[in-house]
């Protein structure tokens, strides 16, 4: 099993991508980097960057991401805010029915991603594009 406590209680920041602050993207990124993912900031990335419409999700992520039916590890998991035909976070499942993710009024965390988030996970995504050099 992989120790993600080095990743846990890291402080929100816009675009952040170190241990002083982090986003919800840059923290997916580097969860799947402990499984041996280099995935570079490119499409899936406008999903948790800003409100996008499902029909853009599908445009920005088919060549490098596969939606799958039940969650693996790892894989990215789209939440919707609200407003159930927009995404505006992503978060890592990493077993068990949990997920680590970071908020903008949170550090980043593990929380049971169901019963919590039922109705907002727009769907499971699974990598399987190219690695980026990084």
């Amino acid at each position: 099993m992989i120790n993600f406590r080095d990743l846990i209680g890291i402080p929100f920041k816009a675009d952040g991508n170190d241990q002083y602050g982090i986003d919800c993207f840059n923290l997916m990124r580097a969860v799947h980097k402990k499984y041996g993912y280099n995935i570079p900031g490119t499409n899936i990335a406008v999903c948790a960057s800003r409100k996008v419409s499902n029909k853009e999700i599908k445009k920005n992520i088919l060549t490098d991401w596969v939606k799958i039916e039940k969650p693996e590890i790892p894989c990215g998991v789209l939440i919707s805010s609200s407003n159930p035909d927009f995404a505006n976070h992503i978060a890592t499942y990493i077993g068990d029915n949990r997920i680590l993710h970071i908020m903008f009024t949170t550090n980043s965390t593990v929380e049971r991603l169901f019963p919590k988030y039922k109705n907002r996970v727009l769907g499971f995504y699974k990598y399987i594009g190219k690695s980026d050099d990084s």
